[in-house]
Parts: structure tokens; C-alpha cells; sequence
């Protein structure tokens, strides 16, 4: 598959800015208003629902480039189909191999491209639509939530991840009915077809129900629960070995790598998430009271407008009435689970802790969950409405053009060279003509300069790097990466230059120099820690205590980067301190799931015991 491809030198596009996004647009000014009006409401709400403090932060604002179908497929791209085929061909004939084994070329879906620091997305609006309802992608989510610092655990990743895909949002703006298309699979939201009049009543934005293991178990379950039948529920749990997982073993103990066990781990994270983010105490007592006053009479249940549950006069079936109604986010009770969750990003999670933050023994959270489990698994969650973003939308400069469209190209090169690789040349020249028109035009502005510098190393010319490098880093540009890949090439070229010889002080202060800007923008890259550890390593100079509680704090925020673990191992024990450095891959090893990098760390830890008992 192909990324667009253009050569058309004066074409138009538009521009709009939002909450931490960039947007180039070949569609219409109406429909890239309503793309960012949309899109941003959804950020809004899923904000609302996992609170920005755990998900992951960049200070470099996303860039989007939106295209209609007929802009995507231009002439130069179904030219370069054509000849990337002609070229496959020849190849499979040399290769003596059938022409009918090559798979056809075609265009590549909505995407989102990236690098250490940024990320650009390219969607394609079908015919300039949107689709009817919109919901995260899983993309989206698992950049969110996985890129976090330090990392969640990995529970709260896993519930949280599926939760967030349980939510929809209905687009205000499109009425009647639509079939799924026109956003389908861009990296940020993914379009719902909503194709009947009981789906058009379901339009406020929720998260959806419970959907526990798979379709079949849960429509034996719903069967349980409409007729009030609380042993048969618990039966056809037992019988199928699908009770939630006890919290201790979900909290202590990572996946198994079993896909029964996973299954059965995410979906008790969710159940404990959807639990914790209401009011669950009352709601749970309330239901309880109804089940028991429901064995005769059999009222009918309502919701007043504080939120209640209410007993009313006979009518329809308890358990009918209970399937239609709507649960709520209370940040009150939502905060305890916050609470819990960062500490559990920092300090193994223990019954007390549990206690201190919801006031309950690990059993008693287990009967709660088996609670929760039959009264609320069929129930949706309302989501609370963000508050609006005012949206512009205007003719992108030239300025604008080639630097966002620029920094797409750039990416695209790292897609085709890893897929296609005989057609990079073509992208190559793509990205430099697009980055350069506005140069040559005299935009010096630094964000241009950084991608022009990036560029260039992205196609190792490290040298005519440097000049652009150094531009926008002396424009204080906000880009980690920019300061990385200075840092990299001055001591590279520095080992060059030195052979075996140690760094002096003053040429190891012109690495960490640009290190230091990188570490105070975010997104926080491993790489400068690595790159800082490397330096030290190989200088005649000696980090303070402060700079290596830095770099231990480091290894903290990124336990799964072996090369940084060891790295900053390394330095502690060319300072001496084995012990630390003991400490330090102990502390890893605990953090550590995948069994090759157990054994790989575990082979280190031994070769630094051997220089401690030397």
C-alpha cells in the first residue's frame, strides 16, 4: 500500500488549529469545520473519562492532513502505482515467480505516521462526509494511554484501553441514516454505522455496555439478569470459568500470556474501572433494595433528575426497566480510583493501599465486583459534555504548507523505505521539494528549520543536518528531537575525532548542552538519557550526585528500555557504586515481563557481580 503522493506545485489548502492539533485540509471549509468541531468534542469527552494527568503529553501539537478521495488518488499517484507494479513485475520474472503472486498495489488506508517527538495523521473524508457516529480508534487509545510517563500499570492499560472503546459519540450535524465509510480507520476516531431508528434514539455520547468475554456469554448472562435470576448468573459463571479475576492476583501479577486468562484479566480491569468511576456504593444498595421489594409486586423503576434510583408503582418488570437505565462519572468517587492508580504507577500495590484508598479489604473489593458484575454489567455510563472549542478555518500560508505537509512527507519516507522500498527515492524527493519551497522562499521560521534538519538525517546527511539543527534549536524550537539528533551527531563526530581518547569537560558540555533543552520539553525521550549516559561514560569528567539521581529517576519513567537500564547501570558503577547499579537492574528485573529481556538483564546482573567481587 501507497501514502498520497503529489507533485502539483499551486494547489489550495486550508488551515485550522486546535486543542494540541494542526490541521491541513483539501476539503471544504465546511467540512474541515466540522471535522475539528467533531474531532475536538470527542477529545473532550474522552478527557472527561481518563484524566490528562495519565495520558501521555507532547508539547509538539499533532498535524493532520485531510484529503477528499479524488485529491488522494491524483495522477502522480496512480502514476507511481503503475510503475512501482511495472517494477514488481520485472522483479518477480528475474526472480522466475508468477506475476499472479504479486499483490495489487493500493492506496493506504487513513494512517497515523510518527518519530520519537511527533506525529502526523492523513485521513481521507469519502465524497467530504463524516460518518454518523464517532468512537476512539484503538490506535489512538493505545498512544495515549502506553506512551504515558511513568507507565501505567499494566491492568489499568488493558481496562481502560477496552473501555475507551466502548464509547460513541453521535456527529450533531449528520442526520438520517449512513452507512460507515468516510472516517472508517483514521488514527483518532472511527466512524459507527447507525443504519435504524432504535440506533437514531441512542445518540447521546456514552460508554457503551459490558460486553463480558464474548457475545454468546453475554447474551446467556442478559438472559439471567432480565428474569432476576441471581444463582443462575453466578452459575453460568462458574460453569464457564469466567468470574471476575480476584483483585489481588489482577493487581499483582501480570498477564499470562494465556488469551482465556488475558481475556478473562481485561475484562475484570474494566469491570473494576466502570466500578470505581460511579458511585457505586449507593447504586449497588439501591439495586439490592429493589431486587428484594421487585419479588412481588414487581415495580417500576425510575431515575429523578438528582441522578436516584426510585421505586414507583407496579408496572413493567424491575429487571426490564433496570436494563434501559443509565449510570453517571462522579468525580468524587472517580477520584479515589485516580488516587489509586498513580500510586500504583510508582509503588507496588498492596492490600493496605487498596484500603487507603477505597477503604476496603481485597475481599471485600472482590464482593463488590460480583456485585457490580449482576447489577450494572448491562448498564451504559453518560458521559458529561466538555465544554466547546471555537473553531477557524482559513487559506493555509505557504508557510503552513510546507512545514506541515513537509513533516507528513518526511514520515511518509519511513513508511515506503520499511514497505516499498523501491520507490523511496520518489518520496525523498517529495519531502524536499514540499520543505524547501517555502525556504527558498525565505521562511526561516525554526519549526521548518527543525523538520528540514530532521530530514536530512532521516536520509543520513548528517553534515547538511547541522546548519538547520542548529538554526532551530537557536530558535528555541520545541522539538526533543531536534536536540537529540544535535546531541548525537556532535558526539559521534566527537568519538571520530578523539578515537579512544575521553572526552575533555568542555567537549562533553557541547552534548549535554542541547540534552538539557530536549529534557525540559515532553514528549521525554529515552534516547537523550541514553545518549547523556553514553557521554559521561566516555569523559574524563564525573556527575554529581544530582545528575545521577536524574538519570536514575530516568530509568524509572522507561523500566522497558534496557539500553537506558544499562547505560545508567554502567556509569554508576564507573563511579563506584556497584551496589547502586545492582539496585538499579533489580528494580527492572521486577518491572520486566518479556522473557528474553529477563534473561538479558538477568546476564547483566551477574556480569556487573563479577566486577564487584573482583
Amino acid at each position: 500500500m501507497l501514502p498520497p503522493f503529489q507533485v502539483e506545485e499551486d494547489v489550495w489548502w486550508l488551515y485550522a488549529h486546535g486543542p494540541g492539533m494542526e490541521v491541513l485540509s483539501r476539503c471544504s471549509e465546511g467540512e474541515t469545520a466540522k471535522f475539528m468541531a467533531e474531532y475536538v468534542r470527542m477529545i473532550g469527552y474522552l478527557d472527561e473519562i481518563l484524566p490528562l494527568q495519565f495520558q501521555s503529553r507532547s508539547d509538539v501539537p499533532a498535524s493532520w492532513v485531510l484529503f477528499t478521495d479524488e485529491v488522494h488518488r491524483t495522477a502522480a499517484w496512480k502514476h507511481l502505482v503503475a510503475e512501482l507494479e511495472e517494477r514488481q513485475t520485472e522483479d518477480a520474472r528475474k526472480r522466475g515467480v508468477s506475476a499472479w503472486s504479486i499483490r495489487k498495489v493500493e492506496a493506504l488506508p487513513n494512517f497515523r505516521l510518527g518519530d520519537m517527538d511527533s506525529e502526523s495523521v492523513f485521513a481521507v473524508l469519502e465524497k467530504g462526509s463524516l460518518p454518523p457516529a464517532l468512537k476512539p480508534t484503538p490506535d489512538y487509545v493505545r498512544s495515549r494511554l502506553e506512551a504515558r510517563t511513568p507507565p501505567l500499570p499494566s491492568w489499568f492499560v488493558a481496562g481502560m484501553r477496552r473501555l475507551l472503546l466502548r464509547f460513541t459519540m453521535k456527529v450533531g450535524s449528520v442526520r438520517g441514516e449512513a452507512e460507515f465509510g468516510p472516517i472508517g480507520s483514521t488514527p483518532g476516531f472511527g466512524g459507527v454505522t447507525n443504519s435504524s431508528s432504535a440506533a437514531a434514539k441512542r445518540d447521546e455520547p456514552r460508554i457503551g455496555r459490558q460486553l463480558w468475554m464474548n457475545p454468546s456469554l453475554f447474551a446467556r448472562l442478559l438472559e439471567t439478569y432480565t428474569n432476576g435470576d441471581r444463582s443462575a448468573f453466578d452459575e453460568v459463571l462458574r460453569s464457564t470459568h469466567t468470574q471476575p479475576v480476584p483483585l489481588a492476583d489482577l493487581f499483582l501479577h501480570g498477564d499470562r500470556g494465556q488469551p482465556f486468562e488475558d481475556a478473562r484479566r481485561r475484562e475484570t480491569a474494566v469491570l473494576f474501572i466502570r466500578l470505581m468511576m460511579t458511585d457505586w456504593k449507593r447504586e449497588i444498595a439501591e439495586w439490592k433494595r429493589l431486587e428484594i421489594a421487585s419479588y412481588g409486586a414487581k415495580p417500576q423503576v425510575t431515575r429523578g433528575d438528582n441522578g436516584g434510583v426510585t421505586l414507583e408503582s407496579n408496572g413493567a418488570p424491575f429487571y426490564a426497566d433496570r436494563v434501559r437505565t443509565k449510570l453517571a462519572l462522579t468525580g468524587e468517587s472517580a477520584s479515589q480510583l485516580w488516587k489509586f492508580v498513580d500510586r500504583a504507577s510508582c509503588e507496588p500495590v498492596t492490600e493496605a493501599l487498596f484500603r487507603e484508598c477505597f477503604g476496603l479489604s481485597f475481599s471485600e473489593g472482590d464482593a463488590a465486583m460480583r456485585d457490580a458484575l449482576y447489577f450494572m454489567f448491562n448498564n451504559s455510563i453518560a458521559v458529561k459534555p466538555p465544554a466547546t472549542a471555537d473553531v477557524k478555518v482559513r487559506e493555509a500560508t505557504l508557510a503552513e504548507v510546507s512545514r506541515i505537509k513537509g513533516h507528513f512527507n518526511r514520515l511518509e519516507v519511513r513508511y515506503v523505505r520499511a514497505n516499498s522500498p523501491t520507490v523511496t527515492d520518489e518520496f525523498v524527493e517529495q519531502a524536499r521539494r514540499t520543505l524547501w519551497k517555502s525556504y527558498d522562499a525565505g521562511d526561516r521560521d525554526p519549526r521548518l528549520l527543525a523538520e528540514l534538519g530532521l530530514f536530512e538525517c532521516d536520509v543520513n546527511e548528517d553534515a547538511k543536518a547541522i546548519p538547520f539543527l542548529e538554526a532551530a534549536a537557536a530558535g528555541k524550537v520545541v522539538r526533543p528531537c531536534v536536540y537529540y539528533e544535535l546531541a548525537w551527531i556532535r558526539l559521534a563526530a566527537l568519538w571520530r575525532e578523539n578515537g579512544t581518547a575521553k572526552l575533555t569537560r568542555e567537549q562533553l558540555a557541547t552534548v549535554l548542552q542541547p540534552l538539557q533543552t530536549a529534557k525540559q520539553q515532553s514528549p521525554s525521550l529515552p534516547d537523550v538519557l541514553i545518549i547523556e549516559a553514553e557521554a559521561w561514560l566516555h569523559s574524563d569528567s564525573v556527575p554529581t550526585a544530582e545528575q545521577l539521581a536524574e538519570m536514575r529517576a530516568g530509568v524509572r519513567l522507561f523500566p522497558d528500555r534496557l539500553a537506558l537500564v544499562e547505560a545508567v547501570a554502567l556509569l554508576h558503577a564507573a563511579q563506584g557504586q556497584l551496589q547502586a547499579a545492582q539496585d538499579l537492574v533489580a528494580q527492572d528485573l521486577r518491572a520486566v515481563a518479556v522473557p528474553a529481556e529477563c534473561e538479558e538483564l538477568t546476564r547483566f546482573r551477574e556480569a556487573l557481580t563479577g566486577l564487584q567481587t573482583r
